[in-house]
C-alpha cells in the first residue's frame, strides 16, 4: 500500500512538471512571434519624421529662449530705477509700552524691547506626529530665537 502511494506521488509530480514545461514552451513559442512583430514595427519609423520632430523641438526651444531673454531684460529695466535710487525713506517704528497714552519712536541705535527674557527655554520642541494624543507645538514666550521646532 505504501509503495502504491509513493508511485502515485511520483506520477503526479511527473504530470505537474510536464504540464509546466508545456505551458513554458507555449509561452516561448508565442514570445518569438511577438519579438518578430516588434522588430518589424521598429523598422517602420521614418527618418523624415524624426528630422521633422527635431526641427519642431528646436524651434520651440528657440522661442522659449527668446521669451526668457525678453523677460530678463524687462525685469532689469523695472528694477534698475529702484536699485539706483539710494535715498530710501526711513520709516519710524512705533513700540507699544505699558501705558496706553505714551509711545516711543525707535531709532536705529536703540534696541527693540521684546519683553521678559525667558531663561528656561528648551533647545528644541519635538513636533513629530505620534499615535494617540497630539503634542502642542508652541514655542514658549520669550524663547522665539532660542528654541527650534523639530518636525
Amino acid at each position: 500500500m505504501e509503495a502504491d502511494r509513493q508511485k502515485k506521488i511520483f506520477l503526479l509530480r511527473i504530470l505537474v512538471l510536464s504540464f509546466a514545461l508545456l505551458i513554458f514552451g507555449a509561452w516561448i513559442f508565442n514570445l518569438k512571434g511577438e519579438i518578430k512583430t516588434a522588430k518589424e514595427n521598429v523598422g517602420q519609423i521614418k527618418d523624415e519624421d524624426a528630422v521633422e520632430l527635431k526641427q519642431e523641438f528646436n524651434n520651440i526651444l528657440d522661442r522659449m529662449n527668446k521669451e526668457i531673454d525678453e523677460l530678463k531684460a524687462a525685469k532689469e529695466q523695472a528694477i534698475a530705477p529702484i536699485v539706483s535710487s539710494s535715498s530710501l525713506p526711513e520709516i519710524p517704528l512705533l513700540i507699544a509700552t505699558s501705558s496706553a497714552t505714551s509711545s516711543l519712536l525707535a531709532t536705529s541705535s536703540e534696541p527693540i524691547l521684546t519683553g521678559k527674557e525667558n531663561s528656561n527655554c528648551p533647545e528644541y520642541i519635538d513636533c513629530m506626529p505620534t499615535i494617540g494624543e497630539a503634542r502642542p507645538c508652541v514655542v514658549p514666550p520669550g524663547c522665539e530665537g532660542k528654541t527650534i521646532i523639530a518636525y
